[in-house]
């Protein structure tokens, strides 16, 4: 009994953890957000619906996020960019490169591998 309240007591320690330090999203203009592509991600266990999203450099993007199977979120830190699933985040693309699209939310044993990628060209 007791292991599994020390079991408890550590998963609570790192989904605190887990929330600590997050950026503030970029602030985007509302008129260009209304603009906005929109780019539909399905997160289901352990995987997103699509491997690799390109966008333009100075492209405004609304990144939206539906659950399908699990509790998911996604992040590109670079990009400033942090949705949590059934949700939407407008962000314009100010640099270029390749940023990885990471699951926010701990949903499992194959957690690590729940990624994708951002190219902004």
């Amino acid at each position: 009994m007791r292991k599994v309240g020390l079991a408890m007591a550590a998963i609570m320690l790192m989904l605190a953890l887990a929330a600590c330090g997050k950026e503030e999203p970029k602030a985007v203009d509302t008129a260009a957000s209304a603009n906005a592509r929109e780019i539909k991600i399905t997160a289901q266990n352990f995987d997103f619906d699509q491997k690799e999203i390109r966008i333009k450099k100075g492209e405004t993007v609304k990144f939206t996020l539906e659950n399908k199977e699990g509790m998911h979120g996604m992040e590109a830190k670079e990009l400033g960019l942090n949705v949590k699933g059934g949700s939407s985040q407008t962000i314009t693309a100010d640099k270029t490169g390749t940023f990885n699209l990471k699951c926010s939310i701990i949903c499992g044993a194959g957690h690590g591998n729940m990624v994708s990628k951002i190219i902004v060209e």
